[in-house]
């Protein structure tokens, strides 16, 4: 079955004004936004922390891996997220520089992917994530040619391409994952989420992303 999708589509140029009166980087109060999602939608961990899993780009030039990815995991506070996300962001250097110091235990099985059934390749995922219900965000910047496939698009919408069962949905508690990308002056965010017996169509979705956005003084359409 497929995922809640909701859109949403801001000013670049607000959101980093936003950022810069917060005292931190656009991309961290797109995080911290993140974490407010997940905060109202109930996926958090035992302690009241978000599990927020950041994938992180690890292609060179000429590198032709299919999978050239690597990711880090920060366990972040929502409270502190609305209030000053100037420790979130601390946070996300120390694991980046983390994992240029140290690497991780994952990258070296991802040229694997593709030869894992996917019944297995669930049961992995359910192992590396843990069971703190964790929150995937991808934030990117794209090409203007990518909003032009014939003339100039008047949306842009990255949609998740993994599908689910129910009862996959239900043993993994829900999902949620934010992609976010900038293409010019215009940020959009595709918000995937789903909890069991709470947020299952989009129009219970959109509410906790209106109600995040606002936690954090940000303003958009949300579609």
């Amino acid at each position: 079955m497929a995922l809640p999708l909701v859109q949403v589509d801001m000013s670049a140029g607000t959101c980093q004004r936003r950022a810069s009166d917060l005292g931190v980087a656009s991309n961290t109060l797109i995080m911290a936004f993140v974490v407010r999602l997940a905060f109202r939608m109930g996926r958090l961990d035992a302690s009241g922390r978000v599990k927020l899993v950041l994938p992180v780009s690890d292609r060179h030039v000429d590198d032709r891996r299919g999978n050239a990815l690597r990711s880090i995991t920060v366990m972040a506070d929502p409270d502190a997220c609305g209030n000053d996300p100037r420790l979130l962001q601390r946070d996300v250097k120390a694991a980046l520089a983390s994992l240029i110091r140290s690497g991780d235990d994952v990258s070296p099985l991802l040229p694997l992917i593709p030869y894992v059934p996917l019944w297995l390749a669930r049961r992995l995922e359910r192992e590396a994530l843990g069971t703190d219900l964790p929150v995937g965000c991808s934030i990117g910047e794209l090409p203007l040619d990518v909003n032009r496939p014939f003339g100039e698009a008047s949306l842009l919408q990255i949609s998740v391409l993994e599908r689910y069962t129910a009862s996959e949905l239900k043993r993994l508690e829900g999902v949620l994952f934010v992609a976010c990308y900038r293409v010019g002056e215009r940020l959009s965010a595709t918000v995937s989420g789903y909890m069991p017996d709470c947020i299952t169509t989009r129009a219970q979705l959109v509410p906790f992303v209106r109600d995040a956005l606002a936690d954090m003084c940000l303003s958009g359409t949300v579609s």
